[in-house]
């Protein structure tokens, strides 16, 4: 490996604060599908916007985690958010 390649990066918590903060999910259950995302306003918890909507009945649970990111990043650019801390599993 190449001594210039990070093998880790630490933001520090302090740091964080000045982001926008972006959660997503996504959800599949032998009934429904589906997706969500929150995005909270820097220095806060306060939720600025958030959204969600369902996939087709037969996505898997990553197609419908993917809906989540997708949604969120056109949200992030129609909102000119800038640099964000994004959160999923």
């Amino acid at each position: 490996q190449a001594s210039n390649i990070p093998t880790h990066w630490k933001r520090s918590q302090a740091n964080e604060l000045h982001y926008y903060k972006i959660s997503y999910d996504g959800s599949k259950t032998p009934e429904d599908t589906g997706y969500g995302y929150v995005i909270t306003a820097p220095l806060s918890d306060v939720a600025i916007e958030s959204g969600g909507g369902a996939c087709d009945k037969e996505d898997g649970i990553n197609v419908c985690e993917y809906h989540g990111v997708l949604i969120w990043l056109h949200k992030a650019k129609e909102l000119a958010l800038g640099e964000v801390i994004c959160r999923g599993q």
